[in-house]
């Protein structure tokens, strides 16, 4: 059981740190091509960019409960 979670911990860890690089690299291509349009398209480049941030952290902290949860 131990091996198991920290198989699933390390798992969900790691994707949360996709989704981190995923939500930085969305905000900074997105508000790159927004910088040449109008300003409503940078506004939703950065919260795009925030969304996928916050999900990477929400993943990350769900991976460490796996890991946290160890006796």
């Amino acid at each position: 059981m131990t091996a198991l979670t920290w198989i699933f911990g390390g798992l969900f860890m790691g994707l949360g740190i996709c989704f981190l690089a995923l939500g930085g690299a969305v905000a900074l291509d997105l508000r790159g091509r927004a910088s040449r349009m109008d300003r409503y398209p940078l506004v939703m480049a950065r919260l795009m960019g925030l969304g996928w941030i916050v999900v990477g952290l929400v993943v990350m902290l769900f991976g460490l409960s796996f890991v946290l949860a160890l006796p």
